[in-house]
């Protein structure tokens, strides 16, 4: 079992009272890994985790490059996979919340809202990463994660429409913004029956939407396998897309009667709510009070939790897992250009969260 499958298990637990009421291997498309792989990494993962996984952005000064809107399209990473750090082997693993075929998470409602959000925190050293890049509001992108995907990076759109990624993107949008797309689909919607799905020459139309399915079974919803068919997988490219393409659409022109942040957040998903939910969740990870229930939670229904034999914690467990994440070539991505999108400093300032 990959460690991505194993670190996603799905069990709900049951034992657990609340005392609240519920509330609402193409190997020719890898690059050559280099021999000599990183020295010292373990000082590297403790300056990039530090001693708290919900870390805070302090204030700095960082040099940016303003850039123009439609040059954000073009600025795809070049990354892939290299092997930094070994799986480790996780057993005890109890997450609250169940993911079922529909892909959808179940169980009471404190049991979804705590599963969506650790299952996504596991990606925040990815987020904040790509919200330090391209100036974007802290938890911003981590909210996306939580709301597309619950931060289990292989599941697809349930609407079987083709949509992918941690933050789900369309085969249209993802090569816009310069991602490769399986089997090179660029349809808006592609489930076989939509006007908008890719088709042959004889005017057939395909179902990448299913496709997409049985690849992922096929390799065991492993993503290092995954990322040689779609860079929508890779969780550092997706995310960067993400934050790219929410950094363009904010520069545009606003919607009338709504700001550029909601201005994105709509065409970024198609619908007027969408900032409402995105909003909601972002409050939640900026609030030290619930994830330190959170935690407490956790630590109590994984009290049997290991990896690699020792007994660990919530916090070793967010850990391991934005260490892995490392194996995506994060710290180069870290390491790239910082640029200032218009209208970026303006969104900053209106939703910047005082110090819970």
């Amino acid at each position: 079992m990959s460690f991505e499958n194993n670190l996603n298990n799905n069990f709900t637990p049951n034992r657990y009272k609340r005392d609240q009421n519920d509330g609402p291997e193409n190997p020719g498309r890898r690059k050559f890994i280099k021999n000599a792989l990183l020295i010292g990494a373990g000082g590297i993962v403790a300056a990039l985790l530090g001693q708290k996984i919900f870390s805070d952005i302090e204030e700095q000064e960082i040099s940016r490059i303003p850039i123009e809107r439609h040059l954000l399209k073009k600025l795809r990473p070049d990354l892939c996979y290299v092997k930094l750090w070994k799986e480790p082997i996780v057993e005890g693993l109890v997450l609250m919340g169940k993911l079922n075929k529909s892909g959808y998470l179940e169980g009471s409602n404190m049991d979804i809202l705590d599963g969506r959000i650790i299952r996504s925190l596991r990606y925040q050293n990815i987020t904040e990463a790509a919200e330090v890049k391209y100036n974007l509001p802290h938890n911003t992108l981590l909210a996306m994660v939580a709301q597309e995907t619950y931060g289990y990076n292989p599941l697809l759109n349930a609407l079987g429409d083709g949509g992918v990624g941690l933050c789900h993107m369309q085969g249209m949008t993802a090569m816009e913004y310069g991602l490769r797309t399986y089997k090179d689909c660029n349809a808006l919607v592609c489930d076989g029956k939509s006007k908008y799905s890719c088709t042959d020459e004889g005017g057939n139309k395909f179902n990448h939407g299913s496709d997409l399915k049985e690849l992922v079974r096929e390799e065991n919803n492993d993503i290092k396998k995954l990322i040689d068919y779609d860079d929508r997988f890779h969780p550092v490219i997706n995310i960067d897309a993400a934050a790219r393409m929410i950094a363009f659409h904010m520069a545009g022109s606003s919607r009338d009667g709504i700001g550029p942040i909601e201005t994105a957040m709509e065409r970024y998903s198609g619908r007027d709510s969408y900032w409402e939910k995105i909003k909601a969740l972002r409050d939640y990870f900026n609030d030290k009070i619930y994830l330190k229930k959170v935690e407490e939670r956790f630590n109590v229904l994984n009290s049997r939790l290991t990896i690699d034999s020792k007994k660990i914690g919530f916090v070793e467990y967010i850990k391991e897992f934005q260490k892995q994440n490392l194996n995506y070539e994060l710290d180069t991505y870290k390491s790239s250009t910082k640029y200032l999108p218009k209208n970026s400093e303006m969104v900053l300032k209106n939703l910047r969260y005082s110090k819970i």
